[in-house]
């Protein structure tokens, strides 16, 4: 099984959550210890916790907070769905239909 030891930086923030979904490790760069990526609403869930990374160690290590997609989507359709609509990509049918 292949390691990567991810050192919280945002360029490699994607690919900790991908390593970590495919199964591999993602360790700590200050102790070793495997992170605790929680990605989806039902790993919130199980352990009790926002989404983010986290150092099982110590959080001074690393602790990554971040919004999951799914939320994002639900916060704007209550709160402000007018602002939703421009925010989302018209589809090509969509203009086309404008169009005529």
């Amino acid at each position: 099984m292949n390691t990567f030891v991810y050192d919280g930086s945002s360029k490699d923030l994607q690919k900790a959550i991908d390593l970590s979904t495919k199964g591999e490790k993602v360790l700590c760069h200050k102790c070793g210890a495997e992170l605790l990526i929680i990605a989806s609403v039902e790993e919130e869930a199980k352990y009790g916790k926002s989404s983010g990374i986290y150092c099982p160690t110590d959080p001074s290590h690393i602790q990554i907070h971040f919004t999951l997609g799914s939320r994002r989507i639900r916060f704007w359709k209550e709160f402000a769905p007018h602002l939703l609509e421009k925010l989302e990509p018209q589809s090509p049918s969509t203009d086309n239909e404008k169009n005529q």
